[in-house]
């Protein structure tokens, strides 16, 4: 998995310089596959994972016969070609909210398996590689790569839209499978400038598990 918009936050007791010092003296220290983009001060009591209001993944595939070993560092190579026209048509099934225990699951053993997602398409770049982006407020363990392996298999007549449709009601089984790892990338986190949605948003925490996937 990558990532271009992670977020993490550290405590700093002093530090007189500009944050723009400090930046740099961090990226000379990190190794050549990590990059910190920015700096800025938060409050004390904000939470990178918990004060998160959504969440937005990019995967990336495409279908040729002939490997392409640099652009499979980033990118799925799905042979035989997949039906890309399903692939757009179906991807709607996943808005809104749902059961995702079919999809995911979550690290705690009484943590709810129901998600809301905002944003499920695909889109075909001129290069013909498709990328699915898809936002949620959280997601399960897992999730995105499955939701991708499911698409897939959908578009392949492998499974129908049904039985997807049954299994977001938390119901019925799905064939096991996972989108592999390297074509996925965490490219948002969306965070509210207000204190009481923060608040809100952590007291949720208690009962609903919010991580992130990470693999």
């Amino acid at each position: 998995m990558h990532a271009t918009g992670q977020v993490a936050a550290f405590d700093f007791d002093e530090w007189a310089h500009p944050a723009e010092t400090l930046l740099r003296a961090l990226n000379a220290e990190l190794p050549p596959d990590l990059a910190v983009r920015s700096l800025r001060p938060v409050s004390a009591a904000f939470h990178p994972r918990f004060d998160a209001l959504s969440r937005t993944y990019r995967y990336r595939l495409f279908c040729e016969p002939i490997r392409d070993p640099l652009r499979e560092k980033f990118a799925w190579r799905v042979h035989p070609p997949v039906d890309g026209d399903a692939l757009k048509q179906n991807a709607g099934i996943f808005l809104g909210t749902h059961d995702f225990a079919a999809f995911g699951s979550p690290t705690s053993e009484n943590g709810t398996t129901v998600r809301t997602v905002t944003k499920s398409e695909w889109r075909k770049k001129p290069d013909g590689e498709w990328q699915f982006e898809v936002r949620a407020d959280a997601f399960l363990y897992r999730m995105v790569r499955r939701l991708v392996f499911v698409q897939v298999s959908l578009a392949q007549g492998k499974v129908s839209v049904d039985e997807v449709r049954h299994a977001l009601k938390g119901r019925g089984k799905l064939p096991a499978g996972l989108a592999p790892a390297h074509g996925l990338t965490l490219v948002e986190v969306e965070y509210g400038s207000s204190g009481k949605i923060l608040k809100k948003r952590r007291d949720e925490s208690a009962t609903k598990d919010v991580l992130s996937e990470s693999r």
